[in-house]
């Protein structure tokens, strides 16, 4: 199975990658390599895939409204696109606020409009820790209204909004007749 990967090279991400190749599947890896985060250390996990004959990567920003698109349409994963990515830290939120709806935003939609033009039939999201913001009842729930204002957290539901969306435009659009 051929499987697209965004933040390979993250924590999960590359842990994700690493179980994906050891099931024997074929990992097409994004990362963009974030200078915010600890490149050396995203690098190192890299390190530990490249060279494995069933995994490539390529530096790509999500946010690229002409190059994911056309990596979609290069591109084809067999069934699967696993989607982490996204702009994290929420200092970093306070310091750059326009960098969240980029990444996690524009990102995001320009990955739901691609997997149409896979042979895709499954898109895994994870969402961030940092969508918990200011919430101090424990235990944390994604139900629960959060009080947060911090340019990261309010992303999140522009997010969730653009994949049902999608989602159910995608099901109607393929519904048989």
């Amino acid at each position: 199975m051929k499987i697209l990967l965004t933040s390979a090279a993250g924590f999960i991400g590359s842990h994700l990658a690493r179980l994906l190749l050891a099931r024997r599947d074929t990992v097409d890896g994004l990362d963009n390599l974030d200078a915010d985060h600890a490149m050396q250390l995203e690098r190192d996990r890299l390190t530990l895939m490249t060279g494995q004959q069933r995994f490539s990567f390529e530096q790509l920003d999500l946010a690229d409204r002409a190059a994911v698109p056309a990596l979609f349409e290069v591109a084809r994963f067999d069934r699967r696109v696993v989607h982490l990515a996204a702009q994290a830290g929420v200092r970093h939120s306070m310091d750059d606020p326009h960098d969240y709806p980029d990444s996690n935003v524009c990102g995001f939609t320009k990955v739901l409009e691609g997997c149409p033009h896979t042979t895709g039939k499954h898109l895994v999201y994870a969402r961030r820790s940092s969508v918990f913001g200011g919430n101090m009842v424990m235990t944390f729930s994604e139900h629960r209204q959060q009080p947060c204002r911090l340019p990261c957290v309010q992303h999140r539901k522009p997010a969730a909004s653009a994949a049902d969306g999608l989602h159910r435009g995608h099901r109607s659009a393929h519904r048989p007749d």
